[in-house]
């Protein structure tokens, strides 16, 4: 008779076995996934692409002033409000002027651009009514003529036979019509143009960056033709108040100021 021998452990090891075989199985399929996954999606130029928003670049104060400072304007002064940049100094002639904004409003980060400038002719006496005025040139028609355009705060001086007409216009074809009603003035052979063409807008742009220098906030101004402004906010004290008002009288095109700031 003859005995069975059976071995411990035997269905255990098969078991086992078993286990190992699909475990190495599902690993190699998992594989293959990921690799067709990543050739398929190598060089999908639909795929999205990630975008970096570019910052609005900020105004470069020494840079604006080089440029105003090579179109021809001396003692210039630059400061900005964000985009807005006010350019003050002194220049010979509009066109000189005109150049050096120009200059200022092509760099980056220029949204707007405040004229300051004043012309100051080479050489050119100034006052209301001064010179050495001949008998050809009546002063009170020039007077009158610069009174029938709405300039502000104007001035001539009779040179000869030349006029230089002096104030704050509006626009350039404002101040282009004065010049041609003066030249048709009897005995009058040349004309100057010394107006400054500064627009309600920039007036207003002006006046709110003195009050934001002052520290009032929420401020709020508003300029009407004839040299009225109306300013609104809250000063920080006293002194801030009296400063601004100060700076505010001092601009050529304010003539009163409704002052409503708290």
């Amino acid at each position: 008779m003859s005995e069975s021998t059976t071995h411990p452990g035997g269905e255990e090891r098969e078991e086992l076995r078993r286990m190992v075989g699909w475990i190495i199985f599902l690993f190699l399929a998992a594989a293959a996934v990921i690799g067709a996954f990543i050739v398929t999606g190598v060089g999908d130029s639909s795929a999205p692409t990630s975008t970096t928003a570019v910052a609005e670049p900020l105004v470069d104060l020494s840079r604006a002033a080089a440029v105003a400072g090579s179109a021809g304007l001396e003692g210039v002064s630059v400061s900005a409000d964000g985009g807005v940049v006010t350019v003050s100094g002194t220049a010979p002639d509009r066109a000189t002027a005109d150049a050096a904004l120009a200059a200022v409003a092509d760099l980056p980060g220029v949204g707007q651009v405040v004229d300051m400038i004043s012309i100051v002719a080479p050489d050119q006496g100034s006052g209301a009514g001064g010179g050495t005025v001949t008998a050809d040139i009546d002063p009170d028609s020039v007077a009158a003529v610069l009174a029938a355009n709405g300039v502000m705060d104007p001035m001539f001086t009779v040179n000869g036979e030349s006029v230089t007409v002096e104030g704050v216009v509006e626009s350039r074809q404002q101040a282009q019509a004065i010049v041609d009603a003066v030249a048709d003035l009897p005995g009058v052979a040349a004309v100057v143009d010394q107006l400054d063409v500064i627009p309600l807008l920039n007036r207003e742009a002006r006046v709110l960056a003195i009050l934001r220098a002052h520290g009032v906030s929420d401020a709020k101004a508003q300029i009407t033709a004839d040299g009225l402004v109306t300013i609104e906010g809250t000063f920080p004290d006293e002194e801030s108040h009296a400063a601004a008002l100060a700076e505010l009288e001092g601009l050529l095109y304010v003539n009163d100021i409704d002052d409503q700031l708290t």
